[in-house]
C-alpha cells in the first residue's frame, strides 16, 4: 500500500466508499445489484429527508420567531397600558392624599394657634396676679428687714463698744508682758552668741591642723604606691606580649593544617557528589523517558475514547435539536391557533 501524506482515518472509510461507487455488479449478480440499488435509494431519501428537515426547521423556526414576536409585541402593549393605568391611578391617589394630608396640616396648625393663644392669656393673668402678689411680699418683707436691721445695730453698737475696751486693756497688758521677755531673751542670746563664737573658733583651729597632717600622710602612701604599681604594670605587659606571640604562632601552625585537611576533604567531597549526581541524572532520564512512553499510550487512549465519546454527543445533541425543533413548533401551532 502505497504512503500518503493525508491521514485515511482509523477505518479509511474514503477509501471504502470510492470502491464501492466504483464498484459494478455483473449481469447475473442480482444479490450485488439489488444491494447497490437499495443503497442508492436510501442515500437519495436519506438526502431527501435531511433537507426537508432542514427547510421545514428553517420554516418552524421562521414561523415560531415571528409568532413570538407578535406575542412580545402584545405583551408589551399590554404591560404598557396597565402601567399607565397604575400610574394614572398612582398619581390620583397620592394627589387626594395630599389634599387631605394638607387641609389636615392647615386644621392643625389653626388648632395649635388658638390653644397656643389661650394658653398665652392664661399665663398672661397669672403673671400679672403673681406680680402683684410678690409686691406686696416685698413690701411687707421690706418693712419687717428694716425693724430687724435697726434693732440689730443697735445690739451690735454695744457689743462692738464693749469689746473694744476688752481688747484696749488686753493689748496694752500683753504689751508689757511681751517687752518684758524680749529683753530677758536679747540678754540670754548674746552671752550665748559669744560663748559659741570662741567655742567655733578654737575648733576651726584644731581641726585645720588635724587636716593637713592627714593630707601630708596621704600624699606620701599615694606616691608609694604609684610607684610600686608602675612598675608591676610594665612586668605585666612583657609578660603579656611574650604569651601572646607564642598563642599567635601556635593559633596560625594549627589553621594552617586544618585549611590543608578541610581543602583534601572538600576535594573527596566534590568528586563523590559529582559521581553521584551523574547517576541520579542518568536514572531520571530513563525514568523520564518511560513516563513519556506511557504517557504517550494513556494520551491516544485518552484522544480515542473522546473521539467516541463526541461522536455520542454529537448523535445525542442532534435528537435533542431534532426534538426542540417539535416542542417549538407544537408551541407555535398552539400559538397561532390562540390568535
Amino acid at each position: 500500500m502505497a504512503k500518503s501524506g493525508t491521514n485515511t482515518g482509523l477505518f479509511n472509510f474514503q477509501s471504502i466508499l470510492e470502491q464501492f461507487y466504483n464498484w459494478t455488479p455483473g449481469e447475473d449478480d442480482t444479490a450485488g445489484q439489488a444491494l447497490k440499488n437499495t443503497f442508492l435509494a436510501d442515500n437519495v431519501q436519506t438526502v431527501l429527508n435531511n433537507q426537508m428537515a432542514k427547510d421545514l426547521a428553517y420554516s418552524n423556526a421562521e414561523i415560531a420567531t415571528g409568532q413570538m414576536t407578535d406575542a412580545a409585541k402584545l405583551e408589551l402593549a399590554n404591560t404598557s397600558i396597565i402601567m399607565e393605568d397604575e400610574f394614572n391611578y398612582g398619581m390620583q391617589k397620592m394627589g387626594a392624599e395630599y389634599d387631605y394630608q394638607s387641609k389636615f396640616a392647615v386644621d392643625e396648625a389653626n388648632r395649635n394657634l388658638n390653644a397656643a393663644a389661650q394658653a398665652g392669656d392664661i399665663q398672661q393673668n397669672q403673671t400679672k396676679l403673681e406680680g402683684e402678689q410678690n409686691r406686696l411680699n416685698i413690701a411687707a418683707q421690706g418693712r419687717e428687714e428694716i425693724k430687724q436691721i435697726g434693732a440689730q445695730g443697735q445690739v451690735d453698737k454695744a457689743n462692738i463698744n464693749a469689746q473694744g475696751n476688752v481688747d484696749i486693756n488686753k493689748i496694752g497688758a500683753q504689751g508689757q508682758v511681751d517687752k518684758a521677755n524680749i529683753n530677758a531673751q536679747g540678754n540670754v542670746d548674746i552671752s550665748k552668741i559669744g560663748a559659741q563664737g570662741t567655742q567655733d573658733r578654737a575648733n576651726i583651729s584644731a581641726q585645720g591642723t588635724q587636716d593637713r597632717a592627714n593630707i601630708t600622710t596621704q600624699g606620701g602612701v599615694d606616691i608609694s604606691k604609684i610607684g610600686a604599681q608602675g612598675t608591676q604594670d610594665r612586668a605585666n605587659i612583657g609578660a603579656q606580649g611574650t604569651q601572646d606571640r607564642q598563642n599567635i604562632l601556635t593559633q596560625g601552625g594549627v589553621d594552617i593544617s586544618k585549611i590543608g585537611a578541610q581543602g583534601a576533604q572538600d576535594r573527596l567531597n566534590i568528586k563523590g557528589q559529582g559521581d553521584q549526581d551523574v547517576r541520579k541524572i542518568d536514572a531520571q532520564g530513563y525514568m523520564d523517558q518511560a513516563l513519556q512512553k506511557v504517557k504517550g499510550s494513556e494520551d491516544r487512549k485518552t484522544i480515542i475514547g473522546q473521539g467516541d465519546q463526541d461522536v455520542r454527543k454529537m448523535k445525542q445533541q442532534t435528537t435533542e435539536e431534532g426534538k426542540t425543533a417539535a416542542r417549538q413548533s407544537k408551541y407555535a401551532r398552539g400559538l397561532a391557533g390562540m390568535f
